[in-house]
């Protein structure tokens, strides 16, 4: 798998939280509760996966969980009044190792649709998918 293209810092000004970082770095996880939602973002930049989990502010299961396989990069985009965290070419799966039964994401002749995900975080989190 290829690495992230990313930068951390981007994550840290959109979702203005600091990241919990794994000892040996092979992941990142940013905790952002905006009420009444809460989104974790978990980044394997070394898989180029990031994981995203939606629940609500209180806890409980996830109102929505997957893993996004980013072949192309993360970047942070904005307008005068607004910025988010933009995915682009994302194959979306259940899980991170969703990879055994479904074969290489990255293989783009096997998966040729390309798709971007938005992430914002304010005035709420919002996901916003588009198809190119």
């Amino acid at each position: 798998m290829p690495l992230l293209d990313w930068n951390e810092y981007e994550f840290i000004e959109v979702l203005a939280v600091m990241p919990t970082v794994e000892e040996y770095g092979t992941h990142h996880r940013y905790h952002r509760v905006t009420p009444p939602l809460a989104l974790t973002l978990t980044v394997y930049p070394y898989e180029s996966v990031v994981c995203i989990s939606l629940t609500l502010e209180n806890g409980g299961l996830p109102v929505m969980q997957f893993a996004a396989y980013v072949r192309e990069r993360i970047a942070r985009e904005s307008t005068r009044d607004d910025e988010w965290l933009e995915l682009r070419d994302v194959i979306v799966a259940p899980n991170r190792f969703s990879y055994i039964e479904m074969g290489d994401p990255f293989d783009r002749t096997r998966y040729p649709l390309r798709h971007t995900l938005r992430i914002q975080v304010v005035p709420q989190i919002s996901l916003v998918w588009q198809r190119h």
